[in-house]
């Protein structure tokens, strides 16, 4: 599960992702290093992760076609998109079980006080989650691999501009 937690001056002081999401992410650099291709066993000695490890993530990327098997020898893994295509957000969507801040932000948008609607602590919850998701989206693998993860595309500004 994706956790955020704020310390008292309000800035993140962490995010903690599953192992699950961890993994992928790693998967997925592999893959984008050279050589291009490579099998799960050669994966699974890059990382020094256990090969049934790796097996089951691959699985789970596969499935949700972020990677996939190569042409030239179904042994070997590739990424399904440049890097420049795919973000944190596209792995995070698909390896975290709950990826809202708050259970309110959930579909049915539960609350126990039946105020999703009006509630200001809510409205908080639905800034820090664009937030959040514009950052993720913002952050593709070529920028991780390029080492220039840092800054935003975009100004803050216009996010608080009044409608």
């Amino acid at each position: 599960m994706l956790t955020m937690v704020f310390d008292l001056s309000g800035e993140v002081s962490d995010l903690e992702i599953s192992e699950t999401s961890d993994l992928a992410l790693r998967i997925i650099l592999c893959l984008y290093s050279f050589p291009p291709m490579r099998s799960s066993k050669e994966i699974s000695l890059q990382l020094d992760r256990p090969h049934d490890e790796i097996k089951s993530g691959l699985s789970l990327l596969l499935r949700s076609n972020l990677v996939c098997v190569s042409d030239v020898d179904a042994s070997k893994y590739m990424p399904a998109r440049p890097p420049q295509e795919l973000s944190l957000y596209d792995v995070l969507t698909v390896t975290e079980e709950k990826y809202p801040l708050n259970r309110c932000l959930e579909e049915d948008a539960f609350c126990s006080r039946y105020a999703t609607r009006d509630c200001p602590v809510r409205r908080t919850y639905v800034l820090s989650q664009n937030l959040m998701e514009i950052i993720c989206v913002s952050i593709t693998f070529d920028r991780v691999l390029n080492g220039s993860v840092e800054g935003l595309p975009y100004s803050l500004n216009t996010l608080f501009a009044e409608e």
